[in-house]
């Protein structure tokens, strides 16, 4: 049988894409507008590792549910009677209908709404009213009929919430190295996250039409774009962020998918809103971190650490065109939730939003574009855009993974 992507990517187009950086093309516009390519990534990409979702502190306590699509599938967090987080298809086995349709707290048991089939909070199919013609219809006979709901390998590490479809990717704190690595001697243990969302449960949504591949490169392995899109930025007399012989004025990082910027917090200070919060501090001498990072693990998986917080950023792929940010933010020594630091808080994430908000419409623009006869981006800056080459390669070694 033929392998699907090569009716989707020609020999020339991935001999394109793995030339040197000086000659090599991005991937064409069918990477980015067509279903079929987009399921052929979830497939290869998504499924086999290990993806976040959602944050753990969101469901503190046993009985709280959280359903959420991701790739167009249904999927819903639980917070089971012993307290620990389960993933399961949200798919109840007789009618294939979601059976948590809104995010609730306290229940006892999880109730289907098209025909009233109930789980237990660990996924097992404990009643099925009326299905023998009795309230208390007699289930003895499903039992052989796997019946209960399907849980998804599910791992936590610093509250994020990821699951591995396949189920057979390597520990998540072996995935996770590079970013553990570079994180060593931070100290995460006293931050905590907040909840000064609209709805409370700490989670900043932003929608956007746009491909995943175009979002996840531009959140930080793009540094080129920042002096053009972000006000803020244009502002600063640190963007763009080279010196005056033309020399980067921070750390590229690229390391087994995990890669961004880093530089000296101090350095920048014209850049990003004043705010006073307590710092996270050094493991190894307790003082406060002096360099920033704005970081993506691959696939899906944007991590901000600044002196003062921690942002989080999830992005849940929908479609080809069409996905979803979920912004979650940490701060050091209980000023996640003590009211007088509520608005530095509000003022430090005012700036994060904005910078969504630009990046996400020009990235939107950049989408419809791709549906253009005139040609797509052809080429890379190479003192610009190593980061995003590499990225696009790890793509492509995902998409040949048979």
């Amino acid at each position: 049988m033929a392998d699907p992507l090569e009716s989707l990517l020609s020999p020339a187009e991935r001999a394109a894409l793995r030339a040197s950086i000086e000659s090599a093309s991005p991937f064409p516009p069918i990477a980015y507008t067509s279903q079929d390519f987009f399921e052929l990534e979830v497939e290869r990409v998504f499924a086999p590792t290990w993806v976040a979702i959602g944050m753990a502190p969101a469901l503190p306590n046993p009985g709280d549910v959280h359903p959420l699509w991701i790739f167009g599938y249904p999927l819903v967090m639980v917070r089971d009677g012993g307290g620990r987080l389960r993933v399961f298809h949200n798919v109840c086995a007789h009618d294939g209908c979601p059976v948590v349709t809104a995010r609730g707290s306290g229940l006892e048991r999880l109730e289907a709404p098209y025909h009233g089939w109930l789980y237990d909070l660990e996924g097992r199919l404990i009643g099925a009213p009326y299905w023998d013609g009795y309230a208390e219809a007699d289930i003895s006979a499903l039992r052989d009929r796997d019946v209960d709901l399907k849980e998804i390998r599910s791992s936590i590490w610093q509250g994020i919430v990821f699951i591995n479809f396949t189920g057979d990717a390597p520990p998540l704190e072996d995935f996770l190295a590079p970013m553990i690595e570079f994180y060593g001697n931070h100290d995460f243990s006293t931050v905590t996250m907040a909840f000064d969302s609209e709805d409370g449960d700490g989670l900043h949504r932003f929608p956007a039409k746009a491909n995943w591949k175009l979002l996840w490169e531009n959140y930080a392995p793009d540094v080129y774009h920042e002096n053009f899109v972000h006000l803020q930025y244009r502002k600063s007399d640190h963007v763009p962020r080279v010196d005056g012989r033309g020399g980067k004025t921070f750390t590229e990082v690229d390391d087994r998918g995990f890669m961004g910027l880093a530089f000296d917090t101090a350095a920048v200070g014209g850049t990003y809103p004043a705010v006073e919060l307590p710092k996270i501090r050094r493991v190894s001498d307790g003082q406060p971190i002096a360099r920033s990072s704005i970081m993506n693990m691959y696939p899906n998986l944007g991590f901000l650490v600044f002196p003062t917080h921690i942002r989080v950023s999830i992005l849940i792929p929908n479609g080809p065109e069409d996905c979803e940010w979920l912004l979650a933010s940490f701060f050091n020594d209980g000023a996640a939730t003590e009211p007088a630091f509520r608005e530095d808080r509000e003022r430090g994430f005012a700036g994060s939003a904005l910078a969504r908000v630009e990046d996400d419409r020009i990235c939107e623009l950049v989408q419809r574009a791709r549906r253009s006869p005139a040609p797509a981006k052809a080429f890379y800056s190479p003192f610009w855009e190593g980061m995003l080459y590499s990225f696009n390669r790890r793509v492509l070694d995902d998409l040949e993974r048979s």
